[in-house]
C-alpha cells in the first residue's frame, strides 16, 4: 500500500475532514447559535452541550470503530453529516431556531467525532507502509491542520457572502460529495497487517 494512489487518498481524507466544516462548527458553536436566535447565554450553554456529545462520540468511535469497519464508519458519519448539515441550512430562514439548531449541530458534530475526525487517524496509519509511514503520515497532517486553518478563516466571511444556511449548504454538498467518493475510492483496512 505504497503507491501515488495511497498517498493521494490519504492526503484527500486529510483535507476532507475539514472541508466539511467539522471543527469550524466546533470553534464557533456560540457564533452559529447566535445566529440562530439563541441569547449569548444560550450559546454558552449549547456549546457546553456541543462539546458532550462531541466525548459522547468518542465513546461510540470506540466501540464502532473495529465492529463496523472503517469505511463504513466513514462513509455512514459523512452522510449523517451531510443530512444533518442541510438540517441546520433549511431551518435558518425560518428565524428563531436556536434549539433545533443546537440539535442537529450536535448530530453533526458526533457524526464527524464519530466518523471522518477518528477514521482519518486510525486509516492513513494502516495504508502506509513502516518504511515511509512516519513521513507520509507528517504530509497528511499538515494538509489536516492546513485545511483547517483554511476553513476556519473563512467560515465568517462565507456566512457574511452565502448566510450562515448557505454555508452549511456547502458543508453538506462536500459531506455528500466526499461519502460517495470514498464509496469509490476507500478499501477498508480493518483486520489487515500493518506492512
Amino acid at each position: 500500500m505504497a503507491g501515488p494512489r495511497w498517498v493521494a487518498l490519504g492526503l484527500a481524507i486529510a483535507v476532507l475532514v475539514h472541508l466539511t466544516g467539522l471543527n469550524t462548527a466546533i470553534y464557533y458553536v456560540p457564533t452559529i447559535l447566535g445566529g440562530s436566535g439563541m441569547t449569548a447565554a444560550g450559546g454558552i450553554r449549547g456549546a457546553v452541550l456541543v462539546g458532550l456529545c462531541n466525548v459522547a462520540a468518542t465513546v461510540v468511535t470506540i466501540v464502532l470503530l473495529d465492529r463496523v469497519g472503517r469505511r463504513k464508519t466513514m462513509i455512514g458519519g459523512l452522510l449523517v453529516m451531510a443530512v444533518a448539515a442541510i438540517g441546520i441550512a433549511v431551518a435558518q430562514p425560518l428565524g428563531h431556531t436556536g434549539a433545533p439548531t443546537a440539535a442537529l449541530l450536535c448530530v453533526f458534530i458526533m457524526a464527524g467525532a464519530v466518523g471522518p475526525a477518528a477514521v482519518f487517524w486510525v486509516y492513513i496509519a494502516e495504508i502506509y507502509p513502516a518504511g515511509a509511514r512516519g513521513v507520509l503520515m507528517s504530509l497528511a497532517t499538515a494538509a489536516h491542520w492546513g485545511t483547517d486553518f483554511v476553513v476556519a478563516t473563512t467560515f465568517l466571511p462565507l456566512v457574511q457572502e452565502l448566510s450562515l444556511g448557505g454555508a452549511f449548504g456547502v458543508y453538506a454538498a462536500i459531506s455528500a460529495a466526499s461519502a460517495l467518493a470514498l464509496a469509490r475510492w476507500m478499501p477498508e483496512t480493518r483486520g489487515r497487517l500493518l506492512l
